[in-house]
């Protein structure tokens, strides 16, 4: 059972990072660091809704992208380096 919450753990860790990631790249005057300050002060449920809809919206994209092949994939994966940068 403990193996099973850390791994939940380190998953949702890892979701939260990639949202804090994302969001400063969005946003160009946040650095990660604010961003995930601001991510910390937000209730329980409303971080859940901004991880799981960033999470959603990735995903969404790489799916309209991967219509378009692999150049369409290569793409993706472009603008996604580029916003995490």
């Amino acid at each position: 059972m403990e193996t099973r919450q850390s791994a939940s753990s380190a998953l949702g860790q890892a979701c939260r990072r990639v949202t804090t990631g994302v969001i400063a790249g969005v946003h160009p005057r946040r650095d990660i660091a604010d961003v995930s300050r601001w991510l910390d002060e937000q209730p329980e449920g409303r971080r859940t809704l901004i991880v799981s809809a960033t999470l959603t919206g990735l995903l969404g994209a790489s799916i309209l992208f991967a219509q378009f092949g692999a150049l369409g994939i290569l793409v993706f994966f472009l603008i996604v380096i580029f916003l995490i940068r």
